[in-house]
C-alpha cells in the first residue's frame, strides 16, 4: 500500500482527507501546501430518529441508496443512487428546508448524458 506521502503528492493540495490522527495537508493560496495538521474522528455519535425511513423508493425503483447531502441557500439539495431490480441510476430530491418531508418530496431521475 503506498504512503500517505505517496498519495498526497498525487491529489490536489485542495483535497483534504479525514482520518483520526492523520496529518492531512492544508491548500495556501498560491497552491503550496502549509505545515501539516491533525483533527480527531468524535469517538461517539447520536442519532435522531423520525420514526420510519425517511423515504420509500418512487418511479418503480426497488430501493434508494449512497446519499449525498449538500446545503444551499438555506436548503438540502440530496443526491443518491436508485436501484430497479436491474440497472442502477442516479436521481435527486427536489430541495427540502427539512429532513422530515422527504417522503412526500419527490424523486427526480437523472439522465445518464
Amino acid at each position: 500500500m503506498p504512503s500517505f506521502a505517496t498519495i498526497a503528492g498525487v491529489l490536489s493540495p485542495s483535497i483534504v482527507l479525514l482520518a483520526s490522527g492523520l496529518a492531512v495537508p492544508r491548500a495556501h493560496p498560491n497552491g503550496q501546501l502549509k505545515s501539516r495538521q491533525t483533527c480527531e474522528l468524535p469517538t461517539t455519535y447520536s442519532w435522531t430518529d423520525f420514526g420510519g425511513p425517511l423515504a420509500e423508493p418512487d418511479n418503480n425503483w426497488a430501493s434508494l441508496k449512497d446519499f449525498t447531502v449538500s446545503s444551499v441557500d438555506g436548503k438540502y439539495i440530496i443526491y443518491g443512487s436508485n436501484y430497479n431490480g436491474a440497472n442502477y441510476g442516479s436521481f435527486a430530491f427536489e430541495p427540502v428546508s427539512d429532513f422530515t418531508v422527504l417522503s412526500s418530496t419527490p424523486q427526480i431521475p437523472m439522465d445518464q448524458a
